[in-house]
This record gives C-alpha cells, sequence and structure tokens, in this order.
C-alpha cells in the first residue's frame, strides 16, 4: 500500500516546471529564501502559520549547500525569490520540486499513522482499508503534489486524534500532553485545526466518565499549555511582531467569512458536501458515514473522536463565505479512519 502511495504521488510531481501555477505555493518558498537572504527566521507574512514554511526553509537549505558544494552558488542571494503573487517562469523550479517532495513525505507517513490508528481500534482489515482508502483518495492525492499545509496538516490532525484516543483509554497526563503538543504541531501549521479542540475536550469528558480522571483535572492546562506553547515555538512572530501577524489573521478572517473570493464563494456548506457526495471520494464519504454511526452504536469512543473532529471541521468550513475543494483534504485521513471500521 505504501509503495503505492509512494507512486500515485510521485506521478506528474514536476507538473508545470519550470513554469509556476498554482497560486500559494511560490509564497511559501518565498517565505523560505527571504529567511536564508535575510538571515532570520522572520517569514514576513502570517497568513499562515509558519511550522510548514520552516519546513520549506530547510529543504531550500539543503537546495543551497548543495548548490554552494558544487559550485551553482556562492551566497544566499545567488537563490531565486519569486514574487508574493507569481505565475511564470521560474529560474530554480528545483526548489519547487523539492518542496513537493517534502510535501509527498509528509502525506505518506499520515497514510502510517491512518493504518497505526486503525490497528490500535479496529481489525487489520479494517485498518489496511483505512490505509488503501486514503491512498487513494483523488483529494488527498492531488494534495500531496502542492507545495502547500493542505496534505501536511492533516498528519499532526491524526496525530493528535491518536492521542485522544488513548487519553480515553488511559486518562494519563502524559497523553493530555501530547494531544496537546500535536494540536500545537497542527495549527501552527494550519489555524482552521483549532477544531481539535472539541474531540480532546470530549475525550476527556468520556475518560472522566469511565472515571479515569477528574472533572476539573489539572491535566486540562497541561494539554492546553501544550497546545498554546507549541503554537508558539512553530509560529514565534506571533509573539515578536504580534501587530502584523493579528493584522494578517484578521485580513484572513475577513478574507474567508466576510469579503469572499470571486469565482470560489457562496453556499459553502451546501457546495462542499456536494463534492464529497458525487465526487471522486463519493464511496469513502459514504463508508465514513457508515462506519462512524457503526462505532457510536458500539461505543468505540476513539473512533467517535475521529468522527466529531470531521464534523466540527466540515462545521468550520461550511460557515466559511469562500469555498474550495482542497479545504476537505485536512478531514480526508479522519474520513478513512471511519470507511475502515465500516
Amino acid at each position: 500500500i505504501l509503495g503505492l502511495a509512494i507512486a500515485v504521488r510521485l506521478w506528474g510531481l514536476d507538473f508545470g516546471l519550470p513554469y509556476a501555477y498554482h497560486v500559494d505555493e511560490p509564497r511559501y518558498l518565498r517565505a523560505a529564501v527571504g529567511m536564508w537572504q535575510n538571515g532570520n527566521l522572520d517569514p514576513g507574512w502570517y497568513i499562515q502559520p509558519t511550522l510548514y514554511t520552516y519546513f520549506v526553509t530547510l529543504v531550500v537549505g539543503g537546495y543551497y549547500f548543495f548548490g554552494r558544494m558544487t559550485g551553482q552558488f556562492s551566497s544566499p542571494a545567488d537563490l531565486f525569490q519569486t514574487p508574493y503573487d507569481f505565475d511564470g517562469l521560474t529560474q530554480q523550479p528545483a526548489q519547487f520540486l523539492l518542496a513537493r517532495l517534502l510535501t509527498v513525505l509528509l502525506a505518506i507517513v499520515t497514510i502510517w499513522v491512518v493504518y497505526a490508528m486503525g490497528r490500535r481500534w479496529m481489525n487489520k482489515a479494517g485498518a489496511l482499508a483505512a490505509a488503501a482508502f486514503l491512498t487513494l483518495s483523488i483529494f488527498h492525492v492531488t494534495s500531496s503534489h502542492f507545495v502547500a499545509t493542505d496534505a501536511p496538516v492533516a498528519l499532526f490532525i491524526m496525530l493528535a486524534l491518536y492521542f485522544c484516543g488513548r487519553l480515553v483509554e488511559t486518562g494519563e497526563t502524559r497523553d493530555y500532553l501530547l494531544v496537546g503538543v500535536c494540536a500545537g504541531l497542527a495549527v501552527g501549521t494550519k489555524y482552521s485545526a483549532y477544531v481539535l479542540a472539541a474531540p480532546a475536550l470530549l475525550a476527556h469528558l468520556i475518560a472522566w466518565r469511565q472515571q479515569r480522571t477528574s472533572l476539573f483535572s489539572a491535566n486540562l492546562l497541561v494539554m492546553g499549555g501544550a497546545t498554546a506553547v507549541t503554537f508558539l515555538l512553530t509560529t514565534p512572530y506571533a509573539l515578536i511582531n504580534t501587530g502584523e501577524f493579528i493584522a494578517d489573521i484578521q485580513y484572513e478572517w475577513l478574507h474567508h467569512k466576510v469579503r469572499g473570493h470571486v469565482g470560489s464563494e457562496g453556499n459553502s456548506g451546501q457546495w462542499l458536501l456536494r463534492q464529497l457526495l458525487t465526487g471522486s471520494d463519493r464511496t469513502l464519504t459514504l463508508l465514513a458515514i457508515v462506519g462512524f454511526l457503526a462505532a457510536l452504536w458500539r461505543r468505540n469512543w476513539p473512533v467517535v473522536l475521529t468522527s466529531v473532529f470531521v464534523l466540527t471541521y466540515f462545521a468550520s468550513m461550511a460557515s466559511n463565505l469562500v469555498r474550495f475543494e482542497r479545504f476537505l483534504v485536512p478531514m480526508i485521513p479522519a474520513m478513512c479512519i471511519g470507511a475502515g471500521y465500516a
């Protein structure tokens, strides 16, 4: 399954190059190159949190140091920095290709995490089915080709949900801490992962009802504190450059909730639901619904928590004025857990 997953994500990975067509890709590479050229960790824009940008910066750094060893570069100034809104010929297409490989790597690890979750909370056949669904999900495969956060954030979301499931089973401080760390990594990759608060709090309530923790346990502070600290470690300029950070957050909120995006706005909930029920992943969607209902009936709480994330994340996206298919990608791996359980 992993071999197939790698093959379908590497196929066509160089699409468009040496021309750059995807609107988001140049923004991450511009920020990454800028940090090498300026000698600091400030990406200069906060419309997206910065963990994924820092990963891209490491990739660009590897590309730069290889270029120095081979005589291609003499200083970071030799790196090509794309404009913010760029659509055209790039002088160094290898930057894009290597950054896309980073996304592929994170996507493949996500498939392994989905399988591990399946093995823990269902049988081997279900785990293999869940991994297979994600391997061949058109939404996930397509987004795995881009220098963008939609596929990468799903990895940290699934890790957070994994530890939510463990929290229900143990009620231990360690699992509260790990839920918080993974949630912080997720929000540090894409702000919309904040809805992980819903399954995390529900996991605590279930653990309390099963007498594995107290209702007002100090572990809630551990979980919340770990989330905040991890987010700030991965997006440090939220504290260092607070004014611009808040301004960018406000801009992004107004863009998605109020102003809209010409040609991609209106009736977001109905439109996104139609993509799920009639699009390429419709079988996955229907099986996920069946699996989540079965998990609720059988009180398989870790799988139920995964469904809670799917529902709250979809509700968050449906409340947007702006709509894109890629908004569904972060919840596709969680849906694969439900489909595998079915």
